[in-house]
């Protein structure tokens, strides 16, 4: 059978090939308006294809991601908000634990009082009770020991210990303990004299 080639011969084929072709285009631009909501599931989008300028700002929740999915490492620092936190103290004072201490410290005196009991501890806590502080915790005399560009211990020797706020316990007992400069401990801080600092606010 011969096929005779005319003028409308050529313009179907070609209507055709226009068809065929512009299906398979428009078949390639899909737009969210062509799609239905709530039909696109996670099975249907390859892994890694989406990136954060995919997902509109404040659309995702919590609920939307499974627990134990986004590492710590997955998300960007500054796409956590930040507070910061200014602590204002006064001259000769340095920021510590949201508070303030001065940089050098307060010294003890030895009190007698009835029965020859000796209250210096008690009064280190007292003073720093009129000043609204307290005596720091022993982590806080760490920071502080560690830190002489900010800081002085005691006065200015590292053989001199402070007051802490910690108490020890042993056989029913609590007694306070002090640390010296170097990270020595004594565990019953009562019946000696020693310096200390104040934290405020």
């Amino acid at each position: 059978m011969h096929i005779r080639i005319t003028p409308s011969f050529v313009v179907a084929s070609l209507a055709l090939l226009v068809a065929v072709g512009g299906t398979s285009y428009a078949a390639g631009k899909v737009t969210s308006s062509q799609i239905k909501n709530n039909t696109v599931q996670s099975k249907d989008i390859k892994d890694g294809s989406l990136q954060g300028q995919d997902i509109k700002d404040g659309s995702l929740q919590g609920q939307d991601l499974k627990d134990r999915t986004v590492t710590g490492a997955e998300i960007a620092d500054r796409s956590l908000p930040r507070t910061k936190i200014e602590t204002k103290c006064a001259s000769g004072e340095v920021p510590i634990s949201g508070g303030c201490t001065k940089k050098t410290a307060y010294a003890s005196k030895l009190v007698d009082v009835e029965e020859g009991t000796q209250t210096v501890y008690l009064d280190a806590a007292a003073d720093c009770h009129k000043r609204n502080g307290r005596l720091p915790t022993l982590d806080e005399l760490e920071w502080i020991r560690r830190n002489p560009d900010q800081f002085a211990w005691a006065n200015g020797n590292p053989g001199n210990y402070e007051y802490s706020s910690t108490y020890y316990i042993g056989n029913g007992i609590h007694t306070p303990v002090a640390i010296d400069g170097s990270g020595f401990l004594i565990y019953n801080a009562y019946g000696q004299s020693f310096w200390y600092h104040c934290i405020t606010g």
